[in-house]
């Protein structure tokens, strides 16, 4: 007995050096990636290796060890490919031309740091930071080796030209098939993912996983039955002049959509918010059980207005408790009409994923996941959303700057009917810094603070210091910590990111 004591007590304390140690390493692995991240897009490839290196020599994780020298051998690539484009630039017998603010220019030098150049007999000298990664990609030299290919689709990856990213790395993977492990590797790394079954492969020009083609085979399957021409956001839908009396209504899975404006316009609209109900279900996370929502979408303004919406607003999500009837009004406004249509849309889903339509959310959650959504872009084939909001992110950042906006806590907990124009700017920045923040390691939070609010009710977000509780017990961190990754998150980021 006395045997089996101590050693139940050797045991605990090993667990309780080793887990320590394990989370240790995960939070500086965590670190040290997102100072890795900032500087290669700065092209500090060399300071890169060293934070890698540094890293190691402390790390007693076996699988985060595996992890980083996965990455630091990819990096080492990625770093050679770049170096290599430099010395290309060197070469007098090719001199090469780049197109910067409509000048070109003669590159004369090429080093670490950016070029150096001849523009309309006028010297200049530009840092790659200060160029455009596409002019850049335009510079790099045809691969020689197997792996130059791979490594270039990488460096697109880490310089936001994820499409162009992944065009090249299909390429690659078509012509290696034997070394698709590298492949699998890289994209769970950047997506900050465990490996799916099968890892990933190309489905009609895109990498994806087994759910991610079977998402796409839907929407394949939705376009064939829709035939969207991406009229909504046009002008022209509404030629025919019908009357609201002569509307066309149409049934989708989870919509019925009622309009006066032609079959072309009905049938995007069913199209576009059937994805919107897709993109906003790998938010929520949940199965939201309801009859089809109903959406009445208005040739005129003034029809629009005589059956009950608002004059000052484009659209309107009503609910009548009395009647327990639900639905989306808004009107013909090209070119913001899907834009109308998801935000008004994401205020009605975000409060059935609270718990039901009498469910009330808080306002920097309702209003910042409907801006998150309003900033979407429909092209008439497919929907993209975790777009950055141009507007909103030039206010937020400059109330960042100017140290001007209300502190997190505060924030998240007020109660007012309406939001000031920069307080929109706020919710969006939030919202958008859950969802991305270090490849989405808030999401399961996010997901979680959904959770508790279900759970909780209307009395947790009453209680300001019990919804403060609530919202850090989800989060699993404090206000301050994340604060502070907000403000520096956010203030790196730039508009018309590819990323989605």
């Amino acid at each position: 007995m006395r045997y089996s004591i101590w050693t139940f007590i050797l045991i605990a304390i090993f667990i309780c050096q080793v887990n320590p140690a394990k989370s240790d390493d995960a939070q500086q692995c965590k670190e040290c990636k997102t100072k890795a991240t900032d500087e290669i897009k700065e092209y500090r490839y060399a300071r890169v290796i060293l934070l890698l290196e540094d890293f190691l020599k402390t790390a007693k994780d076996k699988e985060i060890i595996k992890e980083i020298n996965g990455y630091k051998e990819d990096i080492n690539g990625e770093m050679a490919i770049f170096n290599n484009m430099i010395k290309s630039l060197a070469d007098v017998s090719k001199p090469r031309k780049i197109l910067i603010d409509g000048t070109d220019i003669l590159i004369t030098k090429a080093d670490e740091s950016g070029i150096e150049g001849n523009a309309d007999d006028t010297s200049c000298t530009k840092r790659w930071v200060d160029i455009s990664p596409k002019q850049i990609l335009d510079l790099f030299p045809p691969g020689a080796g197997k792996m130059d290919n791979f490594y270039l689709g990488i460096w697109c990856y880490n310089h936001s030209l994820t499409s162009k990213g992944e065009s090249i790395l299909i390429k690659w993977l078509s012509d290696n098939s034997g070394e698709k492990w590298r492949l699998d590797r890289f994209l769970c790394r950047y997506g900050n993912i465990p490996v799916p079954p099968g890892g990933f492969a190309e489905y009609n020009g895109q990498l994806v996983t087994r759910d991610e083609k079977t998402e796409i085979m839907a929407l394949e399957q939705l376009r064939k039955q829709l035939m969207p021409k991406g009229v909504i956001d046009k002008p022209g839908a509404d030629k025919e002049q019908l009357s609201w009396q002569k509307a066309r209504t149409k049934k989708t899975e989870h919509y019925i959509v009622k309009t006066n404006l032609s079959t072309d316009a009905l049938n995007d609209l069913c199209f576009v918010m059937e994805c919107f109900y897709s993109k906003v279900q790998k938010i929520f996370k949940i199965t939201i059980k309801t009859g089809q929502f109903n959406i009445n979408f208005f040739r005129t303004k003034e029809e629009y207005v005589k059956n009950e919406g608002p004059a000052d607003a484009c659209g309107v999500f009503v609910y009548d408790p009395n009647t327990a009837e639900a639905q989306i009004l808004a009107y013909y406004d090209p070119p913001d009409n899907a834009s109308t249509l998801m935000h008004e849309g994401t205020h009605q889903l975000v409060r059935l994923a609270c718990g039901s339509y009498e469910a009330r959310a808080p306002k920097w959650l309702s209003e910042g996941l409907a801006t998150y959504f309003e900033a979407s872009k429909y092209n008439g084939t497919m929907l993209k959303t975790n777009l950055i909001h141009e507007s909103w992110l030039e206010e937020i950042q400059e109330r960042i700057t100017d140290k001007k906006t209300a502190a997190l806590a505060d924030f998240i907990t007020m109660d007012k009917d309406d939001l000031e124009l920069s307080e929109y700017a706020h919710v969006w920045s939030l919202v958008y810094f859950f969802i991305n923040y270090n490849y989405g390691q808030y999401t399961k939070s996010f997901d979680a603070y959904f959770g508790a609010i279900r759970k909780k009710g209307l009395n947790a977000l009453a209680d300001k210091k019990q919804h403060i509780k609530m919202f850090e017990e989800s989060f699993k961190t404090t206000f301050e910590v994340l604060e502070k990754e907000w403000q520096e998150y956010i203030l790196k980021l730039k508009p018309n990111a590819e990323n989605e």
